[in-house]
């Protein structure tokens, strides 16, 4: 499995487009409630659970984690 970084630009054009796609927001909890910034249909994840929970997602498409 590859793993590579995106921009928050290259995030907002794979979310337009309408590709299927799975956002998952691992930020910790602190970050997490003080930012204003909550993506639309983003799963919230503890990035310490994602490896447990990553079975969760459909493996056809493609699953973006977003973190601070």
């Amino acid at each position: 499995m590859a793993i590579e970084r995106i921009t928050k630009e290259e995030l907002k054009k794979k979310m337009e487009s309408g590709a299927p796609l799975a956002v998952i927001d691992v930020r910790n909890p602190v970050d997490y409630g003080k930012s204003k910034v909550k993506i639309k249909g983003a799963v919230r994840i503890p990035a310490d659970d994602v490896e447990t929970r990553y079975a969760e997602f459909d493996p056809k498409i493609e699953v973006v984690a977003y973190c601070t």
